[in-house]
């Protein structure tokens, strides 16, 4: 990781005793792409893990690179099939490819003569930051996946969570992959994408060092600049988190007070955190709950049936 920040001339900012400011590097004005562009590498690091799969065959590589540029061609914008012949040509696998995720919208009107789209249950499986994704902006990408997911779920767009698309490995193939992850363990990286992509603070690497993340979570949450698929994203991972250890709660008093995080669970995005005691505390309640209202059911049958019986046997 230290070459990483030395390749990139971060060094002096990061991993320094006495760090100096992002903006006092080579970059000047010009660091917070440059910042972007770093995490951007880093996250394409930690989920395409391709190159640990022993059984991964050049085919199957040409596959899924077609698969994902077609995805995300079609998730941008549908096409007709000539004009995706075309921006296609040449490349192996399309017409398979084609086949698995492209579907027909029929024509809208009298001069149109339909397109194609992509299919409703790729949306879930896509991934903005996608390292595969080298020709629609991951903005643009990102906000067609939040609209599709939103009107299929019924839900607001804000309230809909992506979650990072990680190439899976199994057994040896795991195993040899075990450095990268431990890498991934450290301090230096124990944040998440959006909130480094977002935030304009220039301490902002050396909190996420010196502060626990729950704390940087809640931050981002409360904080008025935040968009808000931002804070739902950092509030949804800070649930997680306590459902994950009851010792991030006493970390987010410890930090803000314990008034302060009462207030915050009484809040919209608040409501939903709770240790794994007070989970399982609520979950046992409403099983109780329904069991009783079962019962309930039942013996009002039992007394209908009753009933019915005794008027038979007047």
């Amino acid at each position: 990781m230290k070459d990483i920040f030395n390749i990139w001339e971060f060094s002096d900012c990061i991993l320094s005793a006495n760090p100096i400011p992002f903006t006092e590097t080579i970059y000047e004005d010009r660091v917070s792409p440059m910042l972007l562009e770093m995490i951007t590498k880093l996250y394409h690091l930690f989920t395409y893990r391709l190159s640990f799969d022993s059984s991964m065959t050049r085919d199957r590589l040409f596959y899924m690179q077609t698969r994902a540029e077609l995805a995300y061609t079609l998730c941008y914008k549908e096409k007709g099939y000539s004009d995706l012949k075309k921006q296609f040509e040449g490349v192996p696998f399309f017409d398979e490819v084609f086949e698995e995720i492209a579907e027909f919208v029929p024509p809208r009107s009298i001069r149109d003569y339909g397109h194609y789209a992509l299919k409703e249950s790729m949306y879930s499986k896509l991934d903005p930051f996608d390292f595969l994704n080298k020709y629609v902006s991951a903005d643009d990408i990102q906000d067609n996946i939040l609209e599709k997911l939103a009107a299929t779920r019924k839900k607001k767009k804000k309230d809909i969570v992506l979650k990072p698309v990680i190439y899976k490995l199994e057994g040896v193939d795991l195993k040899k992959s075990e450095p990268l992850a431990d890498t991934f363990k450290s301090n230096l990286l124990q944040n998440s994408y959006d909130s480094l992509r977002y935030w304009d603070n220039e301490q902002h690497i050396s909190s996420f060092v010196d502060i626990p993340i729950c704390n940087i979570l809640l931050g981002i949450v409360e904080r008025k600049s935040s968009s808000a698929i931002l804070a739902k994203k950092a509030a949804s991972i800070l649930d997680i988190l306590l459902l994950k250890d009851d010792a991030v709660l006493q970390s987010l008093i410890d930090c803000f007070g314990e008034e302060h995080i009462k207030s915050y669970r009484k809040s919209k995005h608040g409501k939903g955190l709770e240790t794994r005691k007070e989970r399982a505390h609520r979950l046992a309640h409403k099983r109780q709950k329904r069991i009783l209202e079962r019962m309930r059911g039942q013996q009002k049958s039992s007394c209908r049936e009753i009933g019915i019986s005794l008027k038979i046997a007047m």
